[in-house]
């Protein structure tokens, strides 16, 4: 596996394991809470505030392999 196909790793482990303790905890106010935080923690900019809208998360066409 390159180094590139790496980087979203974390990403989708987080998302895994998001799902997994909502739909264990399904029906509660945990389950809400679970995909709640973790949709602000994945969404949140990255970095100092004064670099927030500067490109640093802009999608890159180009495949990667």
């Amino acid at each position: 596996m390159s180094a590139d196909a790496d980087d979203g790793l974390p990403v989708v482990a987080t998302l895994v394991g998001a799902i997994l303790l909502a739909r264990a905890t399904a029906g509660t106010e945990l389950s809400e809470k679970i995909l709640e935080s973790t949709h602000k923690a994945l969404t949140a900019p990255h970095g100092p505030p004064d670099s927030w809208g500067q490109g640093l998360c802009e999608w890159d066409p180009t495949p990667h392999r």
